[in-house]
């Protein structure tokens, strides 16, 4: 009977250590008090069945009542110290993978389980990973805290290309990539990837003038129009096929000397829209259709301005009284009221010439 009782009694050991490790972490943790928590130890790890699932980074400790119940552990092994150890009595996962705990206990009682280990859980996560957009375009993100609830403190990779606020709201400065981590006071970090384009895929370009004629000398000024979205580039950059027959800069031409050239707008995407000018001698003389005119009031005359062969200039038009009559740019003069004016016609070089008019009832 002594030996029945005996063998009666390891038996319920045995079973009792078996037991054990068939709990859950919460059983356990609720039924030992021993169980280690002041050292980050992970009560959570679910010894059910031959497998379980422990935290990267996080520890289970062996239930001291174990030793008072069989005598003591005799020995613990790992299959993979590389991905889970054991030393003084706790189980500890430090790789990613699966390694066998072989737990031998004194009285001859072999457990075995097989470890995977999980990574850990994030404890700030960002509502994306990654993001594309377009410069001048602004966007916030927003942390997620699973652990915590503490400051969350916002940087940049490159704050020229994405700066951030410390409320997560983002900039896009300029076309390339940065990276925005979010970190929680106790060190844990979430990242975005944000990729920044431009906006000047759509930008259309367009110079008010195809074509231009002038003397050497002269200068004129085109304009170019630009279309484009919000926040596109809309500056202009401005060139001359050849410099030696004529400059630009801002839009406005000079002519250097005799000949053709192509002055070309270029908008920030590369399109381009040009002028063709030409570039005549400068003119040496100047006539006019007549010198003297007679007309009533309400009645019109076009006056015009011609200089010497193969010379270039846009005269310029200008009345001394304009009650008396008006002239307009291309030479039509308006009689207004009665009296005795002159219009003056001169060149970009200072070539004049003058018409006299007389208005009458």
């Amino acid at each position: 009977m002594k030996k029945s009782g005996l063998y009666t009694k390891v038996l319920s050991v045995a079973a009792a250590a078996a037991m054990l490790f068939s709990m859950s972490a919460v059983t356990v943790g609720a039924a030992s008090p021993a169980i280690n928590t002041s050292t980050s130890v992970n009560a959570e790890i679910p010894f059910n069945g031959s497998s379980a699932t422990l935290e990267l980074g996080k520890s289970y400790t062996l239930p001291a009542y174990i030793s008072k119940l069989t005598g003591g552990v005799y020995d613990v092994t790992s299959s993979n110290n590389s991905v889970v150890k054991y030393k003084d009595g706790v189980i500890t996962a430090v790789g990613k993978g699966t390694a066998n705990i072989r737990i031998t206990l004194r009285k001859g009682t072999v457990i075995t389980k097989t470890i995977t280990v999980a990574p850990p859980k994030a404890e700030i996560t960002l509502d994306k990973t990654s993001l594309s957009t377009k410069v001048g375009s602004t966007e916030t993100l927003k942390a997620i805290l699973s652990k915590s609830t503490g400051k969350v403190t916002w940087s940049s990779s490159n704050n020229k290309i994405v700066s951030v606020d410390q409320n997560g709201k983002i900039k896009a400065n300029k076309t390339g990539t940065a990276v925005i981590t979010a970190k929680t006071s106790s060190g844990s970090t979430a990242k975005c990837t944000i990729t920044v384009g431009d906006n000047n895929s759509n930008i259309q370009i367009s110079v008010n003038k195809k074509s231009l004629i002038l003397g050497v000398g002269e200068t004129s000024v085109i304009t170019a129009s630009v279309t484009a979205g919000v926040n596109a580039d809309k500056t202009v950059k401005w060139s001359s096929s050849n410099t030696k027959v004529a400059t630009v800069a801002g839009g406005k031409i000079t002519a250097k000397s005799t000949g053709t050239v192509t002055i070309t707008a270029t908008a920030a995407n590369g399109k381009k829209s040009s002028c063709t000018v030409t570039v005549k001698k400068a003119p040496t003389k100047l006539t006019l259709s007549s010198s003297k005119i007679k007309l009533k009031v309400g009645q019109s005359y076009e006056l015009k301005a011609v200089t010497d062969n193969g010379s270039s200039g846009s005269p310029v038009f200008s009345a001394a009284h304009n009650k008396i009559c008006t002239v307009t740019q291309s030479g039509k003069i308006t009689a207004k009221a009665v009296g005795t004016t002159k219009i003056t016609v001169k060149t970009y070089n200072g070539k004049t010439a003058v018409c006299t008019v007389t208005v009458n009832k």
